[in-house]
């Protein structure tokens, strides 16, 4: 099924990434996204399959209670790293943490940047309220 899922996410990429089609900014940050996902959820995942295949073919590599070990360590990875991975993708994190490490005396010109383009914001939004 991973493979069925990974090669799916790998068409939609190729095409995004093909020379004729005529992406938007939006659908080649969609794909790099997925890109990332997917490498992360292969991570993941990869150990437990590759110690799931060769039980398979009668040469297991670890034992069932290793294999227990395993799960229990790798197979939740993937579902408490998928919310911060989406989390890290947008742009109001990546404003929040610029802001927040400006606190302590770094990032502070992107920091500055990210405020000027929230008064800015903020400006165009109450001009357009009182018209």
């Amino acid at each position: 099924a991973f493979i069925i899922v990974c090669s799916c996410y790998v068409k939609i990429y190729i095409t995004v990434r093909n020379p004729q089609y005529n992406p938007g900014d939006k659908d080649t940050k969609i794909a790099k996204r997925m890109a990332v996902l997917i490498f992360t959820d292969f991570m993941c995942m990869a150990p437990i399959s590759f110690y799931a295949l060769s039980a398979l073919m009668n040469k297991p590599l670890i034992t069932v209670t290793n294999s227990k070990i395993l799960l229990v360590l790798f197979y939740p990875l993937n579902s408490c790293a998928n919310p911060f991975l989406y989390a890290i993708f947008t742009k109001a994190f990546q404003r929040d943490v610029f802001i927040l490490l400006s606190k302590f005396g770094i990032c502070k010109r992107r920091a500055q940047a990210y405020q000027d383009q929230r008064i800015k914001t903020a400006r165009c939004h109450s001009i357009a309220v009182t018209k």
